[in-house]
């Protein structure tokens, strides 16, 4: 099964991911070829990282992408089968976050406007579906209990520099203060010893119930990375310090 995942890999020249594979059977196989490109193994993922000077196998993952991980509306499946024929619907808005920042890299790689253009549109779908990600997927009774989950504004942090060369300059500063605003000020939680949660009522206030209860320190952790690397970009070492204190403030609380 594959599904589609795509950013930096810091240090190594021209380099970008562009897929996942989930090993699901016995017979897949990894390509190999003497062109040298890195195969890191982790679990029953598979990454690969492609140096495009001297392979093309990252194209050949992205065509087959572009022309079977979408609805032809560029509504991403999760995953697919080894023909390319889907098996999860299009519910979760990380399969739209993925394919903007693989085909948006894919374009800085290639210089091929068709990726951007791609990259861009699936961008487009993101920014409508922000108050409702999993849109006619939804399981939960609206009105009841209304919250907002940390998952989207954390991967936009990353999203929007990924695609940068793709955004206008002052949307991708209006972009980044939001993201900054909603993980630093939304979900950091001073009162609770600077943690974050996954979830608070719509209107930012802590929700006491389960789902208001549940911290993931990974998931925070992972963020906070993010948040260090825009305070980096706008030289705010006062972010960079609070990302750090935060950080391994989930450390201790998770472990």
């Amino acid at each position: 099964m594959y599904f589609l995942f795509g950013f930096n890999i810091p240090k190594i020249k021209n380099a970008v991911v562009i897929s996942h594979a989930w090993i699901n059977s016995e017979k897949f196989s990894i390509p190999t070829n003497s062109s040298g490109y890195k195969v890191e193994k982790s679990g029953c993922f598979l990454c690969y990282i492609i140096n495009w000077r001297k392979s093309k196998n990252g194209i050949q993952g992205g065509e087959f992408l572009k022309k079977y991980g979408h609805d032809g509306n560029y509504n991403w499946y999760f995953s697919l089968n080894r023909e390319g024929k889907p098996l999860v619907e299009p519910y979760n808005i990380f399969s739209y976050t993925f394919a903007t920042m693989a085909f948006g890299q894919l374009s800085l790689a290639t210089g091929c406007e068709e990726y951007a253009d791609i990259a861009k549109k699936t961008f487009d779908i993101i920014l409508s579906k922000t108050d409702n990600p999993k849109g006619k997927w939804n399981k939960l009774h609206p009105g009841t209990r209304d919250l907002k989950n940390f998952a989207l504004p954390m991967i936009l942090c990353n999203l929007a520099l990924e695609i940068e060369h793709l955004l206008d300059k002052d949307y991708l500063q209006s972009t980044i203060d939001t993201c900054i605003h909603e993980v630093m000020d939304i979900f950091y939680r001073p009162e609770l010893g600077g943690l974050i949660v996954e979830n608070v009522n719509s209107d930012g206030t802590l929700a006491d119930c389960f789902e208001g209860r549940q911290i993931t320190p990974g998931h925070a952790i992972e963020a906070m990375w993010f948040i260090m690397d825009l305070g980096e970009r706008l030289n705010r070492p006062d972010l960079i310090e609070k990302a750090k204190d935060t950080a391994l403030n989930m450390f201790d609380y998770g472990w």
